[in-house]
């Protein structure tokens, strides 16, 4: 069984592309891949009793099966899980269903939060911004374009294939626009 999960883990990593940076890195993907895939399994074999007469027909392990939960969250600002699942009946909407909008999770282009540097620097060039001088300034507007990629990633998981990062990506309308609100 181990050397089958770690098969579809290459399999994983070619389908994907996956890069990782470093074998502590790879490590802990493959580790989070191998939970995946055994909560898949239980699951799919009804072990847990939270998904009892759902009508679920089965779930399965998406692009993202290498992160937890929580990773995803952290690098994506969205709430997902690893896995979705494929249900026999059409109007039936799991609570638990990624993206129960038009885009299949397969298809979903969210922006990594862990390369936000990257990301704006690119947006600073292609619309020509300045590079902010004051500390502040500076910041608020890293914070306001951050909140956006977050908000873009939160729109395209909802199903929005049309969100995208504009010339207004950064700017600040309002005061303390840049912060998130406590909820």
């Amino acid at each position: 069984m181990e050397s089958e999960i770690n098969n579809m883990f290459k399999k994983f990593e070619k389908t994907y592309n996956r890069k990782y940076r470093g074998v502590a890195e790879h490590k802990k993907a493959l580790k989070n891949f191998k939970n995946n895939y055994k909560k898949v399994a239980k699951l799919n074999k009804g072990k847990i009793k939270e998904f009892e007469d759902t009508g679920i027909h089965s779930y399965h392990l998406n692009r993202y099966a290498d992160q937890d939960a929580r990773e995803l969250l952290e690098h994506y600002g969205v709430t997902m899980l690893p896995y979705y699942l494929v249900k026999n009946e059409q109007d039936y909407l799991h609570k638990y269903e990624a993206n129960m909008k038009k885009l299949p999770i397969e298809n979903m282009n969210l922006y990594n939060l862990d390369d936000t540097e990257r990301i704006y620097e690119n947006f600073k060039k292609q619309y020509n911004r300045k590079n902010y001088t004051q500390p502040y300034e500076k910041a608020t507007h890293y914070q306001r374009f951050y909140k956006t990629l977050v908000e873009l990633n939160n729109k395209r998981f909802n199903g929005d294939d049309e969100a995208y990062i504009d010339s207004e990506a950064d700017v600040i309308k309002k005061p303390h626009e840049y912060f998130f609100e406590k909820k």
